[in-house]
């Protein structure tokens, strides 16, 4: 049957938009599995991001449709929408469909949680290595984690396991072996030993509200934070003993929201730097001078010849002759003649004379290599330049590249960094 012109004008233009999807337990269809919804009776459009949502896994043999009650009852964090996926859909999946609930019902991409019962650990585990800036968390209740196989980049989702001591089929030995292994990896991992005889083998209902309190808690990596800390730096009444351990602990949650998504230079300098640059036991200048020790400098305008390695900058701008195995974080621009084994975390740009190598940079502005550039990471979406040849390199969602030789680099996409979205 074909409808004239005029009749299908104006049954697209019939304001399908506007109308909301279903709300309460709803039951749908993805791609060869099903899925089921919990969507509250008084979720709105408008009031969508104020939602969180918790996308969960479960067993084969269950049922999706089986579990939207229990999320119904569930009370703590903030308000959310549940998703729960059968078997029949591949984690290679998750991401598709959470982004369809998202133009759904428009819940706030930062606080997605997921959540894995039994077996369903596997695929939650797998999730999250392979999309690792997609979870701001993870919860494993009675998880069958013996086989799982956490990768480096899923560092930047912490993970709590919820499992019974007496548990049949999740045993409690391998749930606190894969915590410790996680923690090896660098993640954050807790476990939470429950001992009830009545559920032993069952989803802690009980548990619920903690669960969603903890996973509210959590909150993912943003370079705003560590530039926020250094503006307390530099006010000059503030104790470093207020900033500095809270400065240590952003650079370890950047480590982890990278991942493994870095050159080995790159995070070796990080590593070193969190180690020999941010301890508790360094003096504080406020003046550039070089000195025969590491030291903080939080000064306005950082110029001098160099600094001694495992120095820390907070400065308002820097201007280097050298700059080798340092952490600086600036406002403004930063220049070097050579810079080696550095981290830089900058809103201007950053310009480096001459060489450059095992560098982690984040800039707001363009970065310029006067020669070459070796074995760094750049996050710099304004543009990179190297007048020289670049070898090795990893650029974090830079793609504006004017390198006259470009040798065995990679292109990396992070969401959660600058120009990630």
């Amino acid at each position: 049957m074909r409808f004239a012109a005029p009749l299908v004008l104006a049954v697209l233009s019939l304001p399908c938009a506007a109308q909301e999807p279903p709300k309460g337990a709803v039951e749908g269809d993805w791609k060869g599995g099903k899925y089921s919804l919990f969507v509250p009776p008084a979720w709105t459009k408008a009031d969508g991001p104020k939602h969180a949502l918790w996308f969960m896994v479960i067993p084969p043999g269950h049922f999706s449709r089986d579990y939207t009650q229990l999320w119904s009852r569930s009370i703590g964090g903030k308000p959310f929408i549940a998703a729960i996926v059968d078997v029949g859909i591949t984690t290679d999946q998750f991401a598709p469909l959470i982004e369809k609930l998202r133009a759904d019902y428009a819940f706030d991409p930062d606080s997605l949680y997921m959540a894995a019962y039994g077996e369903g650990a596997l695929r939650v585990v797998k999730f999250v290595s392979e999309t690792p800036d997609v979870a701001a968390a993870a919860v494993i209740a009675q998880g069958m984690v013996q086989t799982a196989d956490p990768r480096p980049a899923g560092r930047a989702t912490p993970v709590l396991l919820v499992n019974d001591v007496g548990c049949t089929y999740a045993r409690i030995d391998e749930a606190r072996s894969f915590v410790t292994k996680l923690k090896d990896m660098g993640y954050i991992a807790s476990l939470t030993e429950l001992n009830d005889a009545a559920t032993r083998d069952q989803w802690p209902t009980a548990q619920m509200g903690k669960m969603a309190e903890w996973a509210a808690a959590q909150h993912w990596f943003q370079l705003e934070d560590i530039h926020g800390l250094a503006v307390q730096a530099q006010t000059p009444a503030c104790d470093p003993k207020e900033w500095r351990p809270l400065l240590r602990a952003e650079f370890e949650r950047l480590t982890r929201a990278l991942g493994d998504a870095t050159s080995p230079g790159a995070a070796k300098a990080l590593a070193d730097g969190i180690a020999k640059a941010l301890p508790d036991a360094r003096d504080v200048l406020r003046e550039i001078k070089l000195q025969a020790k590491p030291v903080t400098f939080v000064v306005g305008e950082a110029k001098g010849r160099k600094v001694d390695p495992g120095t820390l900058v907070i400065c308002t701008s820097a201007d280097f002759e050298v700059l080798d195995d340092a952490i600086v974080i600036c406002s403004g621009e930063v220049k070097a003649g050579k810079m080696h084994r550095c981290v830089v975390i900058a809103k201007g740009g950053v310009t480096v004379a001459k060489d450059a190598a095992a560098l982690l940079v984040f800039s707001g502005g363009v970065v310029k290599i006067g020669t070459t550039l070796e074995d760094s990471t750049m996050n710099a979406p304004a543009g990179i330049e190297a007048a020289g040849k670049a070898k090795g390199n990893w650029y974090l969602n830079s793609t504006a590249l004017k390198i006259k030789v470009n040798d065995a680099s990679r292109q990396i996409r992070k969401l959660r960094f600058p120009g990630g979205k």
